[in-house]
C-alpha cells in the first residue's frame, strides 16, 4: 500500500494501491504476523463466521495485504485464521467440478451448492452479492465487521449494522426496522436518496471464442449513519474504489484458469467533500486529480482487483458526511487469452 497523503486534524487517510499482486518478501511480513488465530486477534479474528477487524486503520492495511498476496499466501493466512472465504467457497465448487468434466457432475455440484451461490442458465456460478471485490475479506453469505459496524451485502443492497454481533444476523428480521440499530443502502443511481451513485458503477462479461473476461468497477460505503442534508443519504466514515475483474473458460461450465491481467491508460480525477457542520461547516474539497503507472499482475488463479482510492476517517466520537464526486475516471483492461487487441476501456463519471 503506497500511502497518498494523511491530513493530522482529521486523520485522514488516501492511498493508491498499484496492483495485486507482490513478491513474497513484500507480504512475508504479515503471512508471519498470523502464526496463529490467537497472535492476530487483537487485528483480526473470526466471530462465528465471519472476519473482524479491530479498526480502519487494521482494516486498510490487512486488505490491501491480501489483494497482493499469492494465491497460496492467501490460502494459508486464511487457513491460520480458521477462516472461509467468499473466494475460496467459489475455488471449492470449481475444484470439484474440475475433478470430473460432465453434465452429471455439474448437476450434483450444483444440488450441493445451489443454496449458497447463484447458477444461471447459461452454467455460469455467480457469488450471491454484489461486492465481489471484496471477495477476500467476505464470506460466502457477504458479511464482514470493521470497528463495531458489521456489514452484510446482497445482490441489491448493504446493510450496516451498529454494534453488530452474530446474535443480530440470525434475529435480523426482528431488528431490520430498527432505524438507529440498521442502516439499509440502496446502492444505484435511481435512488432518489442518493446523490451519487455507489454499488456497481459497471460491469460486463465480454465473450470471444471460448473465453469471457468478466469485470466490476465499484464503489461502496464504509460506514453509514442515516439521513444528511434534507432528505438526501450520505455516506459517512468513507468509501472504497475498486475494479475486480477474473477470465473464465468455458467448458461444460464457465471455469476460472490461471492467467495475467494488464491495466493501462489510468486516468482519475476524483473530488470528495467533507461536512464539518458540528466543528463549524463544510471543509474544502480533496481533489485527486492525475495519471496512474500501467499495471501488471503476477500468475494467479484468482482474477485481479486493483484499489484505485480510498477514503476513511478516524476522528473518535464525530463522523463528517462524505461525497465523492468522480469527475473521471478512465483505464483500459484486458487479460491473457483478451490480448490487447480486445482490450476494454472504462471511462466513468458520476457528474
Amino acid at each position: 500500500m503506497k500511502k497518498i497523503i494523511v491530513f493530522a486534524m482529521v486523520a485522514i487517510v488516501l492511498t493508491i494501491f498499484n496492483g495485486c499482486q507482490k513478491d513474497d518478501e513484500k507480504v512475508g511480513q504479515l503471512a508471519d504476523e498470523v502464526q496463529s488465530q490467537e497472535a492476530v486477534k487483537p487485528n483480526v479474528y473470526v466471530e462465528g463466521d465471519y472476519l473482524v477487524f479491530r479498526n480502519f486503520e487494521t482494516y486498510a492495511e490487512i486488505s490491501d495485504e491480501l489483494d497482493s498476496m499469492s494465491d497460496k499466501q492467501f490460502n494459508n493466512w486464511e487457513n491460520q485464521l480458521n477462516f472461509f472465504s467468499a473466494r475460496s467457497l467459489m475455488n471449492e465448487v470449481y475444484t470439484k467440478l474440475q475433478k470430473e468434466e460432465s453434465e452429471d457432475n455439474y448437476q450434483k455440484i450444483k444440488k450441493e451448492y445451489e443454496e449458497r451461490l447463484i447458477f444461471t442458465s447459461d452454467y455460469d456460478i455467480l457469488l450471491p452479492f454484489y461486492a465481489t471485490a471484496w471477495d477476500k475479506i467476505l464470506n460466502p453469505k457477504g458479511e464482514v465487521k470493521i470497528g463495531n459496524t458489521l456489514y452484510k451485502f446482497y445482490k441489491d443492497r448493504e446493510l450496516m449494522i451498529m454494534d453488530g454481533t452474530t446474535s443480530d444476523l440470525k434475529n435480523l428480521y426482528k431488528i431490520i426496522d430498527d432505524t438507529a440499530k440498521v442502516k439499509v443502502f440502496y446502492p444505484n443511481k435511481d435512488n432518489v436518496l442518493k446523490s451519487v451513485q455507489w454499488g456497481t458503477l459497471e460491469e460486463g462479461s465480454p465473450q470471444i471464442n471460448n473465453f469471457k473476461l468478466e469485470y466490476k468497477y465499484q464503489l461502496i460505503s464504509l460506514y453509514y449513519t442515516g439521513y444528511g442534508i434534507g432528505s438526501t443519504y450520505y455516506t459517512e466514515k468513507g468509501f472504497e474504489l475498486k475494479h475486480w475483474m477474473r477470465q473464465k473458460r468455458k467448458k461444460i461450465w464457465w471455469s476460472y484458469n490461471e492467467n495475467q491481467y494488464y491495466m493501462t491508460n489510468m486516468n482519475l480525477h476524483i473530488e470528495f467533500y467533507r461536512d464539518y457542520s458540528a466543528l463549524g461547516g463544510w471543509g474544502n474539497p480533496f481533489v485527486y486529480n492525475q495519471a496512474i503507472p500501467d499495471y501488471t499482475s503476477s500468475e494467479t488463479n484468482d482474477g485481479c482487483t486493483y484499489r484505485f482510492l480510498r477514503y476513511y476517517d478516524v476522528v473518535s466520537g464525530y463522523h463528517p458526511q462524505v461525497e465523492p464526486k468522480i469527475y473521471n475516471n478512465t483505464f483500459t483492461f484486458w487479460s491473457r487469452g483478451f490480448d490487447y487487441n480486445n482490450r476494454i476501456t472504462i471511462n466513468y463519471s458520476n457528474q
